[in-house]
């Protein structure tokens, strides 16, 4: 709701009201949800900003990631489909699902009614994972696609100063792209530099502007 624009204030506004109800048999805890925009919008405060508001108000912050591939097996022997005790095929399906509940969600649907046709049915997800179809399921907000395509394209240099010397991304947008980024789990960094989701680069071949 843009009426309720996530702020400190609004944030501090919701620790009160937790306060304020709290009783002795019952326990409130107030949940902010958020999409790739609102991270945006809340990572224009300075780090030093969220890192007081988060630590003053106690906030606990859950990000959503790609699944690991202990969380895909156990998901896989529980339902009782696709590629459990294949190895081959488990990496076939995180090669075409990244791993993205949502697209791991998307494959089990088409697996629960021909569960031993999965191999089949996960090649045509594959066929139909389009570049259009990436794009919107990731909302990539068109302020970072500069940065995030820097990232994707030059992204084994070590620093954002780099990155910033072989385009013409200016350093504070690269490290408020590279901090959503990294903070949606569409990219993260080692000691080689910065790599980008797989999925996330192929939805940026599809992403306007």
């Amino acid at each position: 709701d843009e009426s309720h624009p996530w702020n400190p204030d609004w944030i501090k506004a919701g620790r009160n009201f937790v306060h304020r109800h709290r009783a002795r048999e019952r326990v409130i805890r107030l949940v902010f949800v958020g999409d790739p925009l609102k991270a945006w919008q809340w990572l224009e405060y300075p780090e030093r900003v969220r890192a007081q508001i988060e630590s003053e108000l106690g906030v606990e912050r859950v990000e959503l990631r790609p699944w690991h591939e202990t969380a895909v097996r156990s998901w896989l022997s529980e339902v009782g489909f696709g590629p459990a005790g294949n190895e081959a095929g488990r990496g076939r399906l995180s090669e075409v699902t990244g791993n993205w509940g949502e697209r791991l969600y998307r494959f089990g649907d088409r697996c629960r009614e021909q569960a031993h046709r999965w191999p089949e049915l996960l090649e045509e997800l594959a066929r139909e994972t389009e570049v259009s179809t990436l794009a919107p399921l990731f909302e990539l907000v068109p302020e970072a696609l500069p940065a995030l395509r820097a990232l994707g394209e030059i992204g084994t240099l070590g620093t954002l100063e780099e990155v910033c010397d072989h385009s013409d991304i200016e350093l504070q947008l690269a490290r408020r792209t590279a901090s959503w980024a990294e903070l949606l789990g569409y990219a993260h960094r080692d000691q080689a530099g910065w790599t980008i989701d797989p999925l996330v680069l192929r939805a940026l071949e599809g992403a306007t502007p």
